[in-house]
C-alpha cells in the first residue's frame, strides 16, 4: 500500500492516491509556482509549453496571459486531470495537453516562446537530452537579454 502511494509522486495513477496527489500538487505547489511565474514576461501572442504539467494549475494560469498553451506529462492521469481543469480552453482551441516524454517533445523547432517545468526535473531521466529538446523547441530571439 505504501509503495502504491509513493509511486504517485513520480507517475500519478488513476486511483484515489493518484488523484489525491494531483489535487495536492495543484494546491501545495502554488506558492512556489507564483514566485517562479512572477519572473516571466508573458505576452498575449506567446505560445507556452508546461512540461510535467501535473494537475494543470500552471496551464490554467498561463491561459489567462497567453493565447496558446500546451502541456505534456508522462502520466495519463495527470493529462486527464489537467484537461478537465482546462476543458474550455481545449474546446476553444487555445490549449492542448498530451501524454509525452520530455526527451521527445512533439513540437517543431523554434515553435515555443516559453517552456516551464515546475517541480518536475528531478524525475527526468537523461536530463541533458531533456534540455537539448527544450532548447530545440524554444524560439531563438535576436535580443539575448530577453531571458
Amino acid at each position: 500500500m505504501f509503495k502504491s502511494f509513493f509511486e504517485n509522486f513520480i507517475t500519478p495513477k488513476d486511483n484515489f492516491f493518484g488523484r489525491f496527489m494531483l489535487i495536492s500538487m495543484n494546491k501545495e505547489h502554488e506558492k512556489l509556482a507564483m514566485w517562479g511565474r512572477s519572473y516571466l514576461e508573458i505576452k498575449k501572442e506567446y505560445t507556452i509549453l508546461d512540461l510535467g504539467c501535473g494537475g494543470g494549475r500552471n496551464i490554467e494560469y498561463f491561459l489567462t496571459k497567453a493565447n496558446k498553451v500546451y502541456g505534456i506529462d508522462h502520466s495519463p492521469t495527470s493529462v486527464k486531470m489537467a484537461s478537465k481543469i482546462n476543458m474550455q480552453a481545449i474546446k476553444d482551441g487555445r490549449c492542448q495537453i498530451l501524454v509525452g516524454d520530455v526527451r521527445n517533445i512533439p513540437f517543431l523547432d523554434e515553435s515555443i516562446d516559453i517552456v516551464t517545468a515546475f517541480e518536475t526535473i528531478y524525475f527526468w531521466n537523461d536530463i541533458e537530452s531533456c534540455f537539448k529538446e527544450i532548447y530545440r523547441v524554444l524560439k531563438k530571439y535576436a535580443n539575448k537579454d530577453r531571458v
